[in-house]
């Protein structure tokens, strides 16, 4: 297994479809920045005492650093508020939102199943253990992902430190917010890689995988809910469990555990019918 994870280590960096992810993901933190730049700035018409006022009132109730300035004394404001963007929690918003998924997700499904499409999953099949190859794929996304959440960080600061007024503080509990955001989102690619080689589809995997993202699922199971309701006179519970609804009402361990399921046994799945399927054909 260790010579596959080396393989596909190899062969990720020199992927075109990390190359275009990766210009995908610098555009659109590019116009999240300029964007953000446009709309922090806020401009108001207060004398001085009502400045007071206003700026005690945003101490109070506003967990935001701001900056101050007196306007030029020919415009027709008297005030410029900066609100900060504090660069952590605005990282944290960016990777558990539906478009970094959607970039990650597709991106490693086809990474994970590019022997599949060019046919050099039969050089490879005859010389492992089949039941290895997905696994040693999910490793190395694993690092993959690692590696992809550090570029988007590294790409997300530079933008906003060079084109918008920031802040460095770390918020509470954003290590523990961060860890179980990393490991949702890589339980979520786990998830939708392994449908990819349970049905042998990577179309299927990813169609499931957007359908899911969007709550589909959720929307179905809720319209089901209060259709039995209404005809039948029968309460439904919510379902709780789907791997996007973020384990609605779960607490943080019981959403760790989750995530665990979801990543064991849809990779069990996947390594077992792989183990099962002739490779050869």
């Amino acid at each position: 297994m260790l010579n596959l994870i080396k393989m596909n280590l190899y062969k990720f960096p020199r992927s075109r479809c990390v190359y275009v992810c990766s210009i995908i993901t610098v555009l659109i933190l590019l116009i999240s920045a300029l964007a953000n730049r446009g709309t922090q700035e806020t401009y108001v018409y207060y004398d001085e005492e009502e400045m007071d006022l206003y700026e005690t009132m945003l101490d109070e109730d506003s967990d935001s650093e701001y900056i101050i300035e007196e306007a030029d004394p020919s415009e027709d404001y008297t005030y410029i508020i900066t609100t900060k963007i504090n660069i952590w929690e605005d990282f944290l918003s960016f990777i558990t939102s539906a478009l970094f998924l959607i970039i990650f997700g597709i991106s490693a499904i086809l990474l994970a199943t590019a022997e599949f499409a060019n046919g050099f999953i039969k050089t490879i099949a005859p010389q492992v253990k089949k039941w290895q190859i997905p696994l040693a794929k999910f490793i190395s996304l694993g690092i993959y992902f690692i590696c992809f959440t550090l570029f988007s960080f590294i790409v997300r600061a530079l933008l906003l430190t060079l084109l918008c007024k920031v802040s460095f503080s770390v918020p509470e509990d954003f290590v523990s917010d961060l860890l179980i955001a990393l490991l949702y989102i890589f339980a979520y690619t786990v998830t939708f890689t392994s449908i990819t080689y349970i049905v042998k589809s990577k179309a299927a995997g990813i169609v499931l995988g957007l359908v899911e993202l969007l709550g589909v699922p959720s929307l179905v199971y809720a319209l089901l809910t209060l259709a039995a309701e209404a005809i039948f006179d029968i309460t439904i519970e919510p379902f709780k469990y789907s791997i996007c609804a973020g384990f609605m009402d779960a607490s943080k361990t019981m959403y760790i555990v989750l995530c665990f399921v979801y990543l064991i046994v849809t990779s069990a799945l996947a390594a077992f019918i792989t183990e099962k399927t002739d490779l050869n054909k």
